[in-house]
């Protein structure tokens, strides 16, 4: 028998995240997102523009301006680790460092903050779009299962 909770998000959901375990098997560790919302769609485009403005003032004469859809790699990389820190990751466990220490969401907010740890980022990014692919996947299966069937005149 299905479970109504796998079809439906509930407010607790919503505010509190979903666990999704991430990493490459026997290395796992679960990050609870929100998912892609949109919230972290409107964070993620204020920051672009941020960090276009501020690129653009370090401009010499005859450099070609940026926009909010033209940044360098690494710029928007940090861009969008912020908008995830802010808007999608409330939680995290499972992730070690090598001292043994459980890593908290500070830290590993921090740590995606920094290039060298794109690897970490990558994973972010998968868990919330985990979690917007399964409400979307949800929601098209309800929606295709609301539609009144032909009769066939």
């Amino acid at each position: 028998m299905a479970r109504l909770s796998k079809f439906v998000r509930t407010g607790l959901s919503l505010s509190a995240g979903q666990a999704v375990t991430v990493g490459p098997e026997g290395d796992t560790f679960t990050l609870t997102t929100l998912g892609m919302t949109a919230e972290y769609a409107d964070r993620l485009w204020a920051l672009r523009r941020e960090a276009a403005m501020e690129l653009n003032r370090k401009l010499t004469p005859g450099s070609v301006p940026y926009s909010a859809g033209q940044l360098p790699p690494s710029a928007d990389d940090r861009c969008v680790a912020q908008a995830l820190s802010e808007k999608c990751l409330t939680g995290i466990s499972g992730l070690q460092g090598d001292d043994g220490k459980e890593i908290t969401l500070p830290e590993f907010n921090e740590l995606l903050l920094h290039r060298e740890n794109a690897a970490l980022l990558v994973l972010a990014i998968q868990a919330a779009q985990i979690v917007g692919v399964d409400t979307q996947t949800v929601q098209a299966e309800a929606e295709k299962n609301s539609e009144t069937p032909s009769t066939g005149s």
